[in-house]
C-alpha cells in the first residue's frame, strides 16, 4: 500500500539531516600531497616533500634553517598547495675596499659585484679595476677590491746635447781654444700616456715624438800659431800635480811652455804652476798626465826641449 505523498517529504528531509549530522561528526584528515616541491637555496637545488599547510611549515619540516632577514619567495604564509618552487636568498655581508680607503660593509641578498656596487652607490669608470669581476655572484664575507685607474697624456720637451766639432786656427796662439759658434741642441716634443693606479704612477709609454728643433753643432777651434820667445834644453821629470802643469825654477806662474821629447818628437803644452825641480840637469818637473803624453812614467826622466811661448 503506497504511503500518502504528504508523508514522504518529511521522511526525506529527516534522512538528509541525519546524514549531514553523521558527516559533521567525522574528523576531516590533513590533505596528503604526492607532487614534490623544489627549493633553490642560494643556487643549491633541493627536492622537498610538501608538509603542513604553508611554505613555512614545509621548510621547518625539512629542517631548512631560515630567518625573516632572508629573502623568501613566495612568502612564508603562502599555502603550500599552490607552490611548486621556493627560492631563498640568504642575507650576506660584503666588504668593499675602494683604492686606499678603509673597508666599508654592505648587507645584501644574492647579488653580483655590479649590483652590490650599485646599491652602495659606488660609480666606476670604464678603466677602473674590479676584483672579482663585475658579473661574479658573491658569498657572505666576500670582499670587492676597486683600483682607481687614471690615464692622461702629457707632452714634455727633451733636449739632446748638440755635437761638437773642432778645427785648427793658425791665427790663434798654440794652446788657445775658442768657441766660434755655440750651435743649438736638438729639441724633441715627446707625448706620453701616463697610467696611475690609486694615485701611483705605474706606467709611462711614448705615444708620439715630434722634432721641434734640429741640432746644430758647436764649433770650436784650436790655436796653432806658435811664437817662441825662449828655449831651454835639459831633462824633464814628473810628479803628481795639477793636470797640464809644470814646475820651473824662475818663469812666472801662468807662463805657457811647449815641452818636446828630443828622442821621439812628441810634444805637450803646459803652464808653470810650481817651483822646481832642484836637481842638477832637470829644467822642468811635469805633471803625470803631461809627462805621460811624452813618454811612459817608468822612464823617470827624459831629454827635452822647452819652448817659452807668447
Amino acid at each position: 500500500m503506497t504511503k500518502p505523498q504528504s508523508q514522504v517529504l518529511p521522511l526525506l528531509l529527516a534522512g538528509i539531516f541525519c546524514f549531514a549530522s553523521f558527516l559533521n561528526a567525522q574528523e576531516i584528515p590533513t590533505p596528503v600531497y604526492t607532487q614534490p616541491l623544489y627549493l633553490n637555496d642560494d643556487d643549491v637545488w633541493l627536492t622537498l616533500s610538501r608538509n603542513g599547510n604553508t611554505v613555512a611549515d614545509t621548510l621547518n619540516a625539512a629542517n631548512i634553517k631560515w630567518s625573516h632577514d632572508d629573502w623568501l619567495v613566495p612568502p612564508a604564509d603562502t599555502p603550500i598547495e599552490s607552490v611548486n618552487n621556493i627560492f631563498i636568498s640568504r642575507e650576506r655581508t660584503i666588504h668593499i675596499v675602494v683604492g686606499t680607503d678603509k673597508p666599508r660593509n654592505v648587507a645584501t641578498y644574492k647579488a653580483n659585484v655590479a649590483d652590490v656596487l650599485k646599491k652602495a652607490q659606488i660609480a666606476l669608470s670604464e678603466i677602473d679595476l674590479v676584483q672579482p669581476a663585475r658579473n661574479v655572484f658573491l658569498k657572505n664575507d666576500d670582499t670587492i677590491k676597486i683600483t682607481r685607474v687614471n690615464e692622461v697624456t702629457k707632452t714634455e720637451e727633451e733636449e739632446t746635447k748638440q755635437p761638437e766639432k773642432w778645427r785648427d786656427d793658425p791665427k790663434i796662439l798654440l794652446g788657445e781654444e775658442k768657441v766660434i759658434d755655440e750651435g743649438q741642441p736638438k729639441i724633441t716634443a715627446v707625448t706620453y700616456k701616463i697610467r696611475s693606479e690609486n694615485g701611483i704612477e705605474v706606467s709611462k709609454k711614448v705615444v708620439k715624438k715630434e722634432i721641434k728643433q734640429e741640432a746644430k753643432p758647436k764649433i770650436s777651434v784650436h790655436g796653432t800659431k806658435v811664437v817662441v820667445i825662449g828655449t831651454e834644453i835639459g831633462r824633464a821629470s814628473w810628479y803628481d800635480f795639477h793636470p797640464k802643469t809644470t814646475a820651473h825654477k824662475t818663469l812666472p806662474f801662468g807662463t805657457k811652455l811647449r815641452v818636446i821629447n828630443l828622442e821621439t818628437g812628441a810634444s805637450t803644452i803646459v803652464r808653470v804652476a810650481d817651483r822646481g825641480p832642484y836637481v842638477e840637469g832637470r829644467i822642468v818637473d811635469l805633471s803625470t798626465d803631461a809627462f805621460a803624453a811624452l813618454a811612459p812614467l817608468w822612464q823617470g826622466t827624459i831629454p827635452v826641449k822647452v819652448e817659452q811661448l807668447l
